[in-house]
């Protein structure tokens, strides 16, 4: 039985703001999530139905009981969707904890990535941070979450605007967030010689 792929169902942690700029402490939506990886553990008709039950769970912010429900489950997919119900609560401990397991799991799962960095910087521990944002970028290049999150790193945290604009630009590529040309025009003229922000073309 091959993986079921269910990311479109569910809330990822991606962090995006509405503001005019990069606002790195609002949790939110991410529409267009990550592509489970093909080597997702296959989960049993009764795990499967655990599964979904835990994703109703967290699509109607019932987290603890969605944290609960998700944390027995073995894949990957699961466990990062328990430390999510787990972030959500204010809990970071098990999450991080929960994170771990999935990323033993599953070493390359962007999505426990992505949060694990989030977590990172949280505690101020931005180089570890960005290491797990690369991580998730290279584990699924089209990632559109990391690369803004990594983008803000190095606009807020690392002071490196040459980087941060080539990750701005790569998320406004993914997304075509129009707020993602306001974080780019903010940068020090210095980087001016970088491209400037296109249209994405279909």
């Amino acid at each position: 039985m091959a993986p079921t792929k269910f990311w479109p169902l569910v809330l990822v942690v991606a962090l995006f703001g509405c503001s005019t700029s990069p606002d790195p402490a609002t949790p939110n939506k991410e529409a267009a999530a990550p592509t489970v990886a093909s080597n997702a553990v296959t989960l049993n008709a009764a795990q499967q139905a655990q599964l979904q039950t835990g994703i109703s769970q967290l699509e109607q912010k019932d987290y603890s009981s969605a944290a609960a429900t998700l944390a027995t489950l073995p894949s990957a997919d699961a466990l990062y969707m328990a430390a999510v119900a787990n972030y959500r609560l204010g809990q970071t401990a098990p999450s991080k904890a929960l994170l771990e397991q999935a990323l033993t799991t599953q070493p390359a799962h962007a999505p426990s990535l992505n949060l694990r960095a989030l977590l990172a910087r949280e505690q101020g521990l931005f180089r570890q941070a960005e290491t797990d944002w690369l991580a998730a970028i290279a584990a699924d290049p089209n990632f559109a979450a990391a690369e803004r999150n990594l983008g803000i790193l190095y606009d807020i945290y690392l002071a490196n605007p040459q980087q941060a604009r080539l990750h701005y630009q790569r998320y406004f590529e993914l997304s075509n967030d129009e707020q993602a040309k306001v974080w780019l025009s903010a940068l020090p003229a210095a980087t001016d010689a970088a491209e400037p922000v296109q249209e994405s073309k279909p």
